[in-house]
């Protein structure tokens, strides 16, 4: 009960909680409607909106990566800019991916590119949020911290 009268209190972590729900409905509208979308109404087909999705994918996995290191950097060079890192891929990640959706092109290479730029943004917030909310948290609140925090994402994600 002390606990969780302390993550109220710290503004950090309410962020985080805020975040959960609406920051994980746009990544299952992604990864349920862009192949069709990019298909059916860009009229890239099957195989090249497959390949942009697969690109996306890819570039995702590479922005994780990328972006714990960069998190760490930052981190140990002043705590506060890994949330720099953070707010500025969400903030140019929404443009470039309003960008890939409305493309009026065919050509795959500027599709993957923006896909790969795209997927890159907007993948470097995720992989820094467990760690911001570690820190801003004492340890003995940490797995209640965690919980609020895993049911809060869980709920986006049943959006």
């Amino acid at each position: 009960r002390e606990e969780l009268c302390i993550l109220a209190r710290t503004g950090s972590a309410a962020l985080v909680y805020l975040q959960g729900i609406p920051g994980c409905v746009p990544w299952g509208i992604i990864n349920t409607f862009m192949n069709d979308y990019l298909a059916q109404d860009k009229g890239l087909g099957v195989m090249k909106a497959t390949a942009v999705q697969t690109l996306f994918g890819i570039g995702s996995l590479g922005g994780q990566i990328v972006g714990g290191q960069w998190g760490q950097r930052l981190f140990n060079r002043r705590p506060s800019l890994q949330p720099v890192l953070m707010g500025t891929a969400a903030i140019l990640g929404a443009p470039a991916f309003m960008l890939l959706m409305n493309l009026q092109t065919q050509s795959m290479f500027i599709y993957l590119s923006i896909a790969l730029l795209v997927s890159i943004l907007t993948s470097l917030t995720g992989v820094n949020v467990r760690a911001v909310l570690q820190n801003v948290t004492r340890p003995s609140g940490r797995g209640i911290s965690f919980a609020i925090f895993n049911l809060t994402d869980d709920m986006g994600k049943g959006l």
